[in-house]
């Protein structure tokens, strides 16, 4: 009914750039609602102009307005813009107001009476101002009243837009929300920096969100795993826009789990994690900005999808899925995974209207009804048991109502029909809305939801008249673009004939300006070779009038030298002088000094005289001391025990020092005392003869092993005293005299 109206009433003001039939591949295309999980798919709708939330087609070329007709009766409904009113924008391929969307065990859907949620609230996702978990549909307080162009429901956060702005509530981890904090919000929160911008498209993801605005697209939330397309892992607490896509028409834009996806008119890009191959670029890399998905480039996308780890595109040869394909949510008849778009054969042939992925499940609505495969956990595919399904198959017990759209949440679905809402799947917290917590393994009808008026759904199934007006309206379309087409190559062609012409011109003007550069340069070579004659003539005539000035000039010069060296001369005479006078000088000090050292040589002689009889004198002096010391004492110096009691001494002498042998043993006084041993106590009568030789053996194998002599003594004199004090305390006192007579005769020169 809508391309028959338009048809009739704007079809004479129809222009090429208003529409393309390339975006119209079937009638059956055409459907106003979709949802998908966590806002998977685009949500695009026509308020009317100048509105704060106005909806347009694309991000950057809005269509040009077309006057529409509409019934007289059509009146706005609560939760429904009005879709075609006059001078709204005409409408893409895509748009639609997104009415029903499912998150983790929680639902939300726009009823007659406004915006209802039901199911978990852990974070405050339904937005209720409490944790409560309703299990039947109950209106959001805080939006009655308001007119709900499009939501969608995230993992655990919702995003609902209405001609105020764009409310988000739920949880507030990692600034998924867009209020500048990490806080929950349990009641609806208009995003402030949103304010004053046209919203386009909204979707929901795991822990981001993204919304399409005439300035760009924005994204927030979640930067972990680059789903932001920043092109880092820094969060946003407020929506920022993706610097890749300014300057391009972005049409559709759906969030996944860890990714995100963007069609426009050059393609479908992606980007965020890219594990199992989700991004469909051939790998599984992450991706930290958009990329192009050159697997679909030349194929004409009408829809795309994004399920938890995995992608869905429609396009006009059929449905193509990619990434995670564990429990055959992919739906090529196995678990496998995808690293590059695949076509779905199963569904090869049928009219598919609408599709949307859930976390391990999908569905696809088509003419011939709707089709799910993947997990089957909790019924959620509603085929009437728990198993899994690896390749589409059709939804029985939706055959017999209108469904006007799907949508596949974490553990459960929904469909809305012109019957009503009906839900399956996971029960937990009371998701399905029936009033309990019970699975369905069936699609069972929601009792107490109201249903909205559905007088702004066009038919899923058109008439014969509608696909006739319809087919008339593309033709007319075609003839025009032939019409353009024809007109841009007539001006093309003669714009190439004044382009040769232009050539040929600019040929001859080149070859001017050349032969004139030549002249030019043989100009100037003639100019440079008359400047340097002239400067040659200069240069000679400068010489001759230099000649008698330099002559004088030199004669000056040499004067000075002259003067100079006179100068030096005079200065030279009177150092040598000085050199004469300080030589005699130093004469005269010699003399004197070798008088003063032949009085020095004479005194040292009488000196050396006087030591060597003060040394014979010491020497008696310690013998007899010692003689008389041992006699008074009449200490028994034998062998064996002066031996055990020098053995000793030697060895607390080398420790005390902390000595080592020169071989590097541990023990050097063994080797003094070996010594000892083998000059004196071997001989017995060394004692009796000349005991004072003990002590000046002791002193001189003690000697080598310290410089200061003074020092020596003492602290061989310490060493007998602390080893010989209780042992032998009769050779004490002979040895330590002994040692301080030696050592006066060994300082003696």
């Amino acid at each position: 009914s809508f391309f028959r109206r338009s048809a009739e009433a704007s079809l004479p003001h129809t222009s090429l750039h208003t529409i393309s039939p390339e975006y119209f591949p079937s009638m059956l295309s055409f459907v106003p609602l979709t949802s998908h999980f966590w806002g998977m798919g685009t949500q695009y709708s026509q308020p009317p102009p100048n509105s704060s939330s106005q909806l347009l087609t694309t991000a950057t070329c809005p269509l040009p307005p077309t006057p529409a007709v509409v019934p007289a009766d059509a009146s706005p409904i609560c939760g429904f813009p009005r879709l075609f009113q006059p001078h709204d924008p005409l409408p893409s391929l895509t748009s639609e107001p997104k009415v029903i969307s499912a998150g983790h065990d929680f639902s939300i859907a726009v009823s007659k009476e406004g915006l209802c949620t039901w199911g978990k609230s852990r974070c405050g996702q339904l937005g209720h101002g409490d944790d409560n978990c309703p299990s039947q549909p109950k209106v959001v307080n805080a939006l009655r009243g308001k007119e709900i162009l499009t939501v969608s429901a995230g993992y655990l956060h919702v995003l609902a837009l209405t001609r105020e702005g764009l409310h988000t509530w739920g949880c507030g981890d990692r600034g998924r929300l867009g209020h500048g904090d990490v806080k929950p919000q349990a009641l609806p929160k208009v995003v402030s920096a949103l304010q004053g911008k046209q919203i386009l498209s909204i979707s929901a993801g795991g822990w981001h969100s993204m919304t399409l605005t005439n300035e760009g697209l924005f994204t927030w939330g979640d930067g972990g795993e680059l789903c932001l397309g920043h092109g880092n892992t820094k969060d946003r607490l407020e929506p920022e826009v993706v610097a890749t896509f300014l300057g391009k028409q972005i049409r559709q834009i759906s969030c996944g789990y860890y990714h995100s996806m963007a069609l426009t008119t050059e393609g479908l890009f992606t980007w965020g994690g890219g594990w199992n191959g989700r991004l469909g670029h051939g790998d599984d890399t992450n991706q930290p900005v958009p990329k192009l998905v050159e697997g679909l480039q030349g194929k004409t996308i009408i829809w795309i999808g994004a399920g938890r780890d995995y992608c869905l595109a429609l396009t006009t040869e059929g449905l193509y899925t990619w990434g995670n394909g564990s429990s055959g949510c992919l739906g090529h008849g196995d678990n496998e995974d995808q690293l590059l778009p695949k076509k779905v054969d199963a569904l090869e042939g049928k009219e598919i209207i609408m599709v949307c992925g859930g976390r391990d499940h999908s569905m696809a609505l088509t003419k011939e009804g709707v089709y799910s495969w993947g997990d089957g956990a909790n019924g959620r595919l509603g085929h009437g048991d728990t198993t899994h399904q690896y390749s589409p198959k059709r939804i029985d017990a939706l055959q017999c109502d209108r469904v006007l759209a799907i949508c596949a949440g974490v553990h459960h679905s929904m469909a809305l029909t012109t019957d009503g809402l009906y839900s399956w799947g996971s029960g937990a917290e009371g998701s399905l809305g029936h009033g309990d917590t019970a699975d369905q393994i069936f699609p069972k009808k929601i009792i107490s939801f109201p249903l909205p008026s559905l007088s702004a759904f066009p038919p899923i199934v058109p008439t014969s008249e509608d696909l006739s007006m319809a087919l008339r309206y593309f033709q007319s379309l075609l003839a025009i673009q032939r019409m353009e087409k024809d007109k841009a190559e007539v001006e093309t062609l003669g714009l190439q004939r004044e382009n040769q012409t232009l050539q040929r011109d600019l040929k001859a003007v080149l070859q001017q300006m050349e032969e004139l550069q030549e002249k030019v340069q043989n100009s100037e070579a003639e100019i440079q070779r008359l400047r340097e004659e002239n400067k040659q003539l200069q240069d000679s005539l400068q010489k001759k009038e230099e000649e008698p000035a330099q002559a004088a000039h030199a004669l000056e010069q040499e004067k000075v030298q002259l003067h100079e060296k006179y100068r030096k001369s005079e200065e030279e005479i009177q150092s040598l002088r000085s050199r004469q006078k300080e030589l005699l000088e130093t004469e005269q000090k010699a003399q004197a000094e070798v008088v003063r050292l032949t009085q020095d040589l004479c005194e040292a002689r009488d000196l050396a005289s006087f030591l060597i009889k003060a040394k014979s004198f010491a020497r008696s002096f310690v013998s007899s001391a010692f003689k008389r010391i041992y006699e008074k004492t009449e200490c028994p110096l034998h062998g064996h025990r002066l031996l055990g009691s020098l053995e000793k001494v030697l060895k607390g002498y080398c420790a005390h020092l902390g000595l080592k042998a020169k071989d590097g043993s541990q023990e050097p006084w063994f080797s003094l005392f070996r010594e000892l041993q083998d000059q004196a106590f071997n001989n017995p009568d060394v004692l009796k003869e000349d005991p004072a030789k003990v002590a000046q053996m002791l002193w001189t194998s003690t000697a080598t092993l310290s410089v200061d002599p003074q020092q020596h003594c003492k602290e061989l004199c310490f060493i007998i005293n602390a080893v010989l004090r209780e042992d032998d305390p009769e050779l004490l006192g002979p040895l330590c005299v002994l040692v301080r007579g030696i050592n006066q005769l060994c300082v003696v020169p």
